[in-house]
């Protein structure tokens, strides 16, 4: 490496003498440096670059530097001198008018334009890219609330909808309710309708009953059946009911429930299944009766009265009891 150093000195060095002026620039390899054969030319070109009011720009190692202004000062002590960093060893001296210090000035104002600018782009990226971040943030933020304001309308409405169908289920209970009342009332009110239908139906049927034994009059007899029944004295007593036509014969249901078969039953103007259609004379008599050595009562009209009792008698009846 040293030996290239030297050729490349020796070349530089032809090459300034055989330009024929005063040389600009001065390159010493490390020999000369080191031994100082240099120093008479680095005094000159000091001196020179002093006189003509312009400034050195060396180029060497740092570890070289120091020295090489000291050289160059001993040649003129107010010369200016300007270093930058060599990578081989030898030293590179050259007198710079001031272009192109002036034209690496406006390289180096040129760089730190272009820095200011790469710096204003990457600023104006950065901000791009934060509006643009902002931007998005923006829209999920929106999104956010439009979907928190939809899950809470829809929660409202689901609301609203539980509220309407509670208070239709209200109000169809109390339709229900009243419809139950109402029912109660009118099951009720027919209840006691058809009671008093039957009461009355009952009464009507005894008042019939009373015209059609007693000629409308009312009886005196005391026997309740009702009575003989609770003091268990009905024993094998029956009862020969004449009427008009079944619908005429009253307390059915009841003389039926105490005598059972006992109850005999004829109707006078009326053939109806299950009844006997017949009047009551010496032959109906003779037929229903078995013993007549028993207690007898008769109730009715008058005339049906004197005739039943004057057949009981032939019939052989000595106990003839007559309600009237």
């Amino acid at each position: 490496m040293f030996k290239r150093n030297v050729l490349a000195a020796a070349l530089m060095s032809a090459a300034l003498v055989t330009t024929g002026v005063l040389a600009q620039e001065v390159s010493v390899d490390g020999k000369e440096f080191l031994s100082g054969a240099a120093d008479a030319r680095l005094a000159d070109l000091a001196k020179q670059a002093a006189a003509e009011g312009k400034h050195l720009v060396v180029t060497a190692p740092n570890y070289w530097q120091s020295k090489v202004a000291a050289k160059l000062h001993a040649g003129a002590a107010n010369v200016n001198v300007q270093m930058k960093e060599g990578f081989f060893e030898n030293v590179l001296v050259r007198i710079d008018d001031g272009k192109a210090k002036a034209a690496e000035q406006a390289a180096e104002a040129k760089a730190a334009a272009a820095k200011v600018d790469a710096q204003k782009a990457e600023a104006a990226k950065a901000e791009a890219a934060r509006l643009e971040a902002a931007r998005a943030q923006a829209e999920r933020d929106e999104a956010t609330r439009q979907e928190t304001a939809k899950a809470e309308a829809a929660k409202a409405e689901a609301a609203r909808q539980e509220t309407a169908r509670q208070e239709a289920a209200r109000a169809e209970a109390a339709k229900a309710e009243a419809a139950k009342q109402q029912a109660a009332k009118a099951a009720a009110d027919a209840k006691a309708k058809a009671e008093k239908e039957a009461a009355d139906k009952l009464a009507a049927q005894k008042k019939t009953m009373l015209q059609n034994l007693n000629g409308g009059r009312e009886a005196d007899g005391t026997i309740s059946a009702g009575q003989l029944q609770k003091d268990d004295q009905l024993g094998n007593n029956k009862l020969i009911f004449s009427n008009k036509t079944h619908r005429d014969i009253i307390l059915k249901d009841e003389f039926a429930a105490m005598l059972g078969a006992n109850f005999i039953n004829t109707l006078t103007q009326e053939n109806f299944p299950g009844y006997d259609h017949h009047v009551i004379d010496e032959g109906y008599l003779r037929e229903k009766i078995t013993n007549v050595n028993q207690q007898f009562y008769i109730c009715g009209p008058d005339p049906m009265i004197g005739s039943i009792q004057t057949i009981l008698q032939k019939l052989g009846a000595s106990t003839i009891t007559v309600e009237i």
